[in-house]
C-alpha cells in the first residue's frame, strides 16, 4: 500500500478530514486568534503544487493546512489535502506516534539523511503522479531556534527542479509562541498570522542545471519569498 495508492488515500483521506479535522479545526479557533492573509490566492488554487514556509513549531503544517479551509473543503475534495514532510525522529519514534502521523499523510524525511533519500524520491514522484497531490516541505529543514528565519537547505530545490511543479510560498508568525521549542504543551490564547503569497511557476528555473548547486538557489529563492510575506518586513 504506497502513498500514492488508492486504499492509502482513502484511509488518509478518513482520518485528516473526517475524524481528526473537525475537532482539531474547532480547537484552533478556540484556543487561538487565527489570521491568513491572501487566502484569496488559494481559491483557484488546483493540485499539484508544492507549499513551503518558515519553520516555527511541531505544529505549523497541521496549523496551517486546516487554517487554509482543509474543512470543508477536504471533505469533499481529497486531493488538497496535503502530505505533511515532519523529521522522522520527532514524529515517528514510537509505534503509536508512527501510526498516527502514517494516518496524516506524513512522508518521514530523516535530517542530515542526504538528497538522495528515498523520502524525497517519494515527494517527487508524488508531485509527478498522475493523481493530483498537494506536499508541504520547509526550505530551512528545521525549526527557528530564536524567531528569525533560517538558512535554506538543497533539500525542497530538488523537489522543485525535479517533479516541476508550481510552489505556494508561506509565512508563518506566531507559532513559535505558540509551542515553543522545548515546550511541554502549546501556550493557548496568542495570535497566529499565516500570509500566502503568489504561486511560484516552474519557468522560473527553467535554464538552471540540475545540480547540487541549483538546488539551494532554489531553496535560497523560496525562501526570499517566504521572508517578503513577513508582517513587518523580511525576518
Amino acid at each position: 500500500m504506497g502513498y500514492d495508492g488508492g486504499l492509502y488515500r482513502h484511509l488518509t483521506h478518513l482520518a485528516s478530514c473526517w475524524i481528526f479535522g473537525p475537532p482539531a479545526w474547532a480547537l484552533l479557533r478556540l484556543l487561538w486568534t487565527v489570521e491568513v492573509v491572501g487566502k484569496h490566492r488559494l481559491a483557484d488554487l488546483e493540485p499539484p503544487f508544492l507549499m513551503v514556509s518558515n519553520h516555527q513549531s511541531l505544529i505549523d503544517s497541521h496549523v496551517v493546512c486546516l487554517a487554509f479551509g482543509l474543512m470543508p473543503r477536504g471533505l469533499v475534495d481529497p486531493h488538497i489535502v496535503p502530505f505533511h514532510t515532519p523529521e522522522a525522529r520527532n514524529f515517528m519514534a514510537s509505534r503509536l506516534t508512527r501510526a498516527l502521523h502514517t494516518a496524516l499523510r506524513c512522508i518521514p524525511i530523516r535530517r542530515g539523511g542526504g538528497m538522495q533519500q528515498p523520502a524525497l524520491d517519494t515527494v517527487i514522484e508524488l508531485l509527478t503522479a498522475p493523481r493530483r497531490n498537494v506536499i508541504y516541505m520547509f526550505p530551512e529543514g528545521t525549526r527557528t531556534r530564536d524567531g528569525v528565519i533560517g538558512r535554506a537547505q538543497p533539500g525542497v530545490g530538488r523537489v522543485v527542479l525535479e517533479s516541476g511543479c508550481p510552489v505556494l510560498p508561506v509565512h508563518l508568525h506566531g507559532l513559535s509562541e505558540a509551542l515553543p521549542i522545548g515546550a511541554r504543551r502549546p501556550v493557548f490564547g496568542g495570535r497566529i498570522q499565516i500570509s500566502v503569497g503568489a504561486t511560484v511557476g516552474p519557468e522560473r528555473w527553467a535554464d538552471l542545471p540540475r545540480d547540487r548547486s541549483s538546488w539551494l538557489t532554489v531553496s535560497e529563492a523560496l525562501l526570499d519569498e517566504v521572508r517578503a510575506l513577513a508582517p513587518t518586513g523580511p525576518a
